[in-house]
């Protein structure tokens, strides 16, 4: 169906769901070109071909459109996580599993990842607490912010694996931090150098988990 405005234009109707995720995806394109503090509500109305008011029915502010597309971005992290953590039962390929889940995933939704790591989020009133990375560790707490049960989920194997003796004796929520900063490092390099005369991706993301794997894997344990 489709509606013309008084001003002559014509807006077509989506069903609720695929309206939230039209916002969303426009959204985040001007979020990630012209930066949060510069996208208002009206431009994102105007470039999704509704109006503001319209908006207003799907989310209360700008706040609350950000962390929409950040929690639809850890869900699809969490999911992927959780399907590495059910289907390897063995502790070491099970972690090379989560690692290289996130960086494929970072890989394969380069517009969000560059919008919630690698984008300033100064102006947005609350955003700060919002995106910790600490906190419940519960996928069933849908209110929850899920970047923090995201990364829950890494630090928790970390210390189950560290508690085994699978890993170096060390803090788990240091050890989670450092895995992370070095799989974002990567995605991040990958995603705003894509054109640079890389080795094979798949070569780059194995030896660099290679590495890292080396220094927190308890001696003896990695294979030669």
């Amino acid at each position: 169906m489709a509606a013309k405005s008084t001003s002559g234009v014509t807006r077509v109707r989506l069903p609720a769901a695929a309206r939230r995720a039209q916002i969303l995806a426009v959204a985040r394109d001007l979020f990630v070109a012209d930066g949060l503090e510069r996208t208002s509500l009206r431009r994102i109305a105007t470039a999704a071909g509704i109006t503001p008011t319209a908006i207003y029915g799907h989310f209360a502010d700008k706040e609350a459109l950000f962390f929409a597309i950040g929690q639809d971005f850890f869900q699809g992290l969490i999911d992927r996580i959780m399907a590495v953590a059910t289907s390897i039962a063995e502790p070491l390929p099970r972690l090379r599993g989560l690692m290289t889940a996130y960086v494929r995933f970072g890989l394969e939704h380069p517009q969000e990842y560059r919008l919630i790591f690698m984008t300033p989020h100064g102006g947005i009133v609350g955003l700060d607490s919002k995106v910790s990375h600490r906190g419940p560790t519960e996928p069933a707490e849908q209110n929850l912010n899920k970047g923090a049960i995201a990364f829950g989920l890494l630090e928790a194997e970390i210390a189950s694996l560290t508690n085994a003796g699978v890993l170096r004796p060390g803090n788990s929520a240091t050890v989670a931090e450092v895995i992370w900063a070095a799989g974002h490092g990567l995605v991040a390099l990958l995603i705003t150098h894509g054109e640079f005369d890389w080795t094979p991706v798949d070569s780059l993301i194995e030896t660099a988990i290679d590495r890292i794997l080396f220094g927190v894997v308890a001696p003896g344990l990695l294979p030669d």
